[in-house]
């Protein structure tokens, strides 16, 4: 290999590039899957944000015959393929992603937004006078510092509907409520935790306890095309949160509740006797002010219960549903029934 660089080109040269033939897309090394519409769509909102996109890979020669430029994408085929299907008026962009671009073909859209989408700045990373061995050399280099994708990254990359959009964006409003909270680490949400865990509360705001996390995959797919109910959703999960906030403040962090797993039981049971829970046994309650330092209280308590090395007797059950298999429904119903009734104390409900 000659030389590479990473240079940044517009996409309208790219079009260009295209019209006179000097842009290749199919090469042997690029895989062949194929975009969803929903997929199309969300890159062509993110051009259209002007938000980043991943970096093209184009291994650039000249035809010896012809003196011709000849660019071959060696990484980008669908994102390329997707620009171009827009521009041509193939595909357009979904209300799910942009309601105030939704269902504009390009040819609809006012001068200003067409320059925008022409101008947008594609990072390349251009390889001069690579060979096929390089390239497959490169591509082995990099597959090999790529951790393998867990579940969330992979219903990521897989759905791009209407649940999935949902989670994504509420879920960014919660990110430093749990890094405050220490609810969610770094690390986690890095690998798209916050999403994750979000869409597992609000899949229990819908249905009730669930088992494990595997059930967002199914939701994800469930309401792909439509989630009418968002809305609503958004704004009770909004109410619980504060709510919470409000009641524990800074003593959420130094209890046990702070865990994700054990903080979605809390959460539940805050849900739970706000809205009512499918599966739960209704309760109408409210919260007054007066009944905050009780609840922290019991709650405090409940969790020198779980710290504690030999809990009090009718705390065993609860102690092991906060250190065994805590994803599965039985530990969190277990959870749930022992917050629920020290919450209702604290209130004087019992």
């Amino acid at each position: 290999m000659d030389n590479r660089a990473v240079i940044h080109y517009p996409i309208n040269d790219f079009i260009g590039w295209q019209n006179n033939g000097e842009l290749v897309l199919v090469t042997y090394f690029q895989r062949r899957d194929v975009w969803a519409k929903k997929a199309k769509s969300s890159l062509i909102d993110t051009i259209m944000r002007n938000l980043p996109i991943p970096l093209i890979i184009m291994r650039q020669s000249t035809d010896p015959k012809t003196g011709k430029t000849i660019r071959e994408i060696v990484d980008g085929q669908q994102r390329l393929r997707s620009i171009f299907e827009f521009y041509k008026g193939e595909i357009q962009i979904s209300k799910t992603h942009n309601k105030e671009l939704a269902n504009l073909k390009f040819s609809d859209m006012t001068p200003a937004l067409q320059n925008r989408f022409r101008e947008y700045m594609l990072a390349v990373n251009v390889l001069f006078g690579a060979n096929d061995t390089e390239i497959l050399d490169i591509f082995g280099r990099l597959n090999s510092y790529t951790l393998v994708l867990n579940s969330q990254e992979k219903l990521n990359a897989k759905y791009h509907g209407e649940f999935k959009t949902f989670a994504y964006r509420e879920s960014a409003k919660y990110l430093d409520f749990f890094r405050d909270n220490r609810i969610l680490s770094n690390a986690r949400i890095i690998r798209m935790g916050e999403a994750e865990f979000f869409s597992e509360l609000i899949i229990a705001m819908m249905d009730g306890l669930q088992h494990g996390k595997r059930v967002v995959g199914t939701y994800f797919e469930k309401y792909d095309d439509d989630f009418l109910a968002e809305s609503e959703l958004a704004d009770k999960f909004s109410a619980v949160t504060t709510l919470i906030e409000n009641i524990l403040d800074e003593k959420l962090k130094s209890t046990i509740f702070r865990k994700s797993n054990l903080f979605y039981s809390l959460f539940c049971v805050f849900y739970d006797l706000l809205y009512g829970m499918k599966g739960q046994e209704r309760h109408r309650v409210t919260f007054p002010k007066s009944t905050y330092n009780q609840i922290v209280n019991m709650l405090t308590f409940l969790s020198d219960q779980v710290e504690k090395a030999v809990p009090d007797s009718r705390f065993v059950e609860f102690k092991l549903a906060c250190t065994g298999h805590v994803d599965n429904l039985k530990e969190r119903t277990v959870r749930h029934k022992h917050i629920k009734a020290a919450i209702l104390e604290a209130l004087g409900k019992t």
